[in-house]
């Protein structure tokens, strides 16, 4: 199951994208082979186009054409996991309910995803002081777990460089005190290897934690949101990990282009996948023949 993430409308339509442009976009999407398209609420002022109505029309046209959605990706809120005086914000806890409730109008979704920022300290940078403010975002990711787990939804964190978290340990450390079923991680390809991650020990390390992708390319050194091929992760073992892993979800494709590049640049992912699947296949049946 190959799909799309947001950035596909944001290269084509700017950060300010509408459902009405999404809408026109998915006969194209389905037409270039794609099976999943993710959702997203980029900023707050977005979230205001999300009436019944519309979404119903986007949930319609969506199964119309045979595509399912991967996950829900609410972006506005990484603002609030930026700054300690944030965690506990009541419209954090409002909005994420919006996007809970949003989700449901679409039967395939079964994810929830924040991506996780890069963190501002502040002024005291005391061991005191980060302990406290690591209490605080635990209590607030535990609180936002049971609205998701209340409406059978997975909440994933996508982890950005220079997040609290940190990286893949630090969701795994996270997972393991919180033990939290509903709790997945999105395997943000990109982001991962900009953080200089053994990328190929992610899938190992957290096994059917990994509950969606969001594949890009980089040079490991800028965390850019190249096409798959277009860098220097190695793909292979990538996904000879992932498939070790019993992951089982859809890959989607996380390209940020100039918006005449984007039928090229889709079109050239999803080919270097397809040829990363069928050398895989080769090398299986190789394997057991």
């Amino acid at each position: 199951m190959v799909g799309v993430s947001p950035a596909y409308f944001i290269s084509l339509f700017s950060e300010n994208f509408t459902l009405s442009e999404v809408i026109g976009e998915l006969p194209r999407l389905a037409g270039l082979g794609f099976t999943q398209v993710e959702l997203e609420t980029f900023s707050a002022k977005q979230l205001q186009q999300w009436d019944d109505n519309h979404t119903k029309a986007l949930a319609d046209r969506i199964q119309e054409l045979g595509l399912g959605v991967s996950q829900f990706v609410g972006h506005h809120l990484l603002h609030y996991f930026s700054r300690h005086e944030l965690f506990q914000r009541a419209e954090l806890i409002d909005d994420f309910k919006k996007i809970l409730r949003l989700a449901s109008f679409f039967p395939t979704c079964k994810v929830v995803t924040i991506p996780q920022p890069g963190f501002h300290m502040g002024d005291d940078l005391s061991p005191g002081m980060y302990r406290r403010i690591k209490q605080d975002y635990f209590d607030t990711l535990s609180r936002l777990l049971d609205y998701a787990a209340s409406k059978s939804l997975t909440l994933a964190l996508e982890i950005l460089p220079g997040s609290l978290i940190g990286n893949s340990d630090g969701f795994l450390y996270l997972a393991d005190t919180l033990g939290a079923p509903h709790l997945g991680y999105n395997f943000d390809t990109g982001h991962a290897w900009a953080c200089k991650e053994a990328i190929a020990l992610i899938p190992s390390k957290l096994g059917t934690r990994i509950v969606c992708t969001h594949l890009s390319d980089n040079f490991g050194h800028e965390n850019l949101s190249l096409s798959p091929g277009r860098g220097s992760v190695p793909w292979i073992d990538v996904f000879t990990s992932l498939k070790a892993a019993g992951y089982s979800g859809p890959y989607d494709i996380e390209i940020r282009c100039d918006k005449e590049a984007v039928p090229d640049e889709y079109s050239f992912a999803s080919r270097f996948l397809n040829t990363i699947f069928q050398k895989l296949m080769e090398v299986h049946h190789a394997a057991h023949s």
